[in-house]
């Protein structure tokens, strides 16, 4: 999934990655997360990851 929104000469791009995670990060299997992207008229940027859903390991 990848949005890009324009709106007053702000770009704000939304991607949502998910990742399939090895063994080796303590069980987990599934991570979810959105990165989000502002960028402003004058170049300047700023980033933010949330994650959509919490790890859960096996037990």
């Amino acid at each position: 999934m990848h949005v890009v929104i324009s709106y007053n000469s702000l770009t704000i791009q939304l991607s949502a990655i998910s990742s399939q995670l090895s063994a080796l990060s303590f069980g987990i299997k599934q991570v979810s997360i959105a990165l989000i992207s502002v960028k402003s008229a004058d170049g300047s940027s700023s980033s933010l990851a949330i994650p959509l859903a919490w790890p859960t390991a096996d037990r």
